[in-house]
């Protein structure tokens, strides 16, 4: 039952993007960049919209670029749903086919028991299955990065526990390519977990690098300029209009007549993730370790969804 609903799942969105693969789509963002930047075009444009990340995201979104629209929204698609089909599958088979309960609770007695093993496989990935699936939908219909983010975010965690730590990277930091919000996530791993630093640092050091394949690295520099004015000037958006930790306490504060500053919110943000490393390396101190990787995967997907000033809606399929 889980797999169908993964493959019924997959095949509408797929008839979603045939029949309109216009509405709503945000991949032809970084499809357009991609194309700009080999033609050695700007990047950015002014206003709030467009394309909003570094240059080397361009460059990673390069092959779907080179292919005909429709055929590239929907690869993107079906890339991203495959990475949550995968996240979920290895954090079911993690903690409850192989080693549940006992690698889930430190008591002797598990706190349910039933019995599990293949007999019970789709007893429990049937739900799991449907709340990714629900949370994901909205994010799958438009094509944005955060159903990507889900999957590797999760894949990432379970290669952590089980000690992967060169892959585990890669799988960060094909989304730092994407996605830079995860550079928190990064940072906190690299310091709680010494074995991850070196993959990390060559990961990282390889993405940024990434942007300077271009021949021309004037034009490549300008366009790293450009970046920062589009995040740090005038288009930055304003607080309460999005669906990050100002945005859900605006109806609370225009209710009793309140207005707060936009450095109270940048304060909250740095000192936010600041004890989300806190948490995570007193976690990897007293707890075991699955729990403390779970303490860092919950954490910096809350992270991710409260406190990115651009969070929309279909960011919380993270959630999921």
């Amino acid at each position: 039952l889980a797999g169908a609903l993964w493959v019924a799942f997959a095949i509408g969105v797929i008839v979603a993007v045939i029949r309109q693969p216009d509405e709503r789509t945000v991949t032809n963002v970084y499809r357009i960049a991609a194309q700009n930047y080999w033609a050695g075009l700007p990047l950015y444009k002014d206003g709030l919209h467009g394309f909003l990340y570094p240059p080397h995201s361009a460059v990673a979104m390069s092959a779907f670029a080179a292919l005909p629209f429709r055929a590239a929204e929907i690869l993107w698609r079906l890339v991203g749903i495959a990475a949550l089909f995968v996240g979920v599958i290895r954090l079911f088979d993690h903690f409850v086919v192989d080693r549940w309960p006992e690698r889930f609770y430190s008591i002797d007695q598990p706190v349910v028991d039933i019995e599990v093993g293949p007999r019970r496989w789709n007893w429990l990935v049937l739900p799991m299955s449907v709340v990714a699936v629900v949370t994901a939908a909205g994010a799958a219909k438009t094509g944005q990065v955060n159903l990507l983010m889900a999957g590797l975010l999760i894949v990432a965690a379970v290669d952590l526990l089980d000690g992967r730590h060169w892959r585990m990277s890669l799988w960060l930091v094909m989304l730092l390519a994407l996605k830079p919000i995860v550079l928190p996530m990064m940072v906190i791993a690299g310091v709680v977990y010494p074995k991850t630093r070196l993959p990390l640092v060559v990961g990282v050091l390889a993405v940024f690098a990434s942007a300077w394949m271009s021949l021309d690295w004037s034009y490549a520099w300008s366009q790293h300029v450009a970046w920062f004015e589009k995040v740090t000037g005038p288009a930055v958006p304003d607080e309460g209009t999005w669906a990050d930790i100002a945005g859900l306490v605006a109806p609370l504060t225009k209710h009793f007549g309140v207005e707060v500053p936009r450095l109270a919110f940048t304060i909250l943000r740095i000192g936010s993730a600041l004890g989300c490393f806190i948490a995570c390396w007193l976690a990897a101190l007293h707890l075991d370790r699955n729990r403390a990787v779970f303490c860092l995967l919950s954490l910096s997907i809350l992270w991710v969804m409260l406190m990115n000033p651009r969070t929309e809606g279909n960011t919380y399929a993270v959630l999921g």
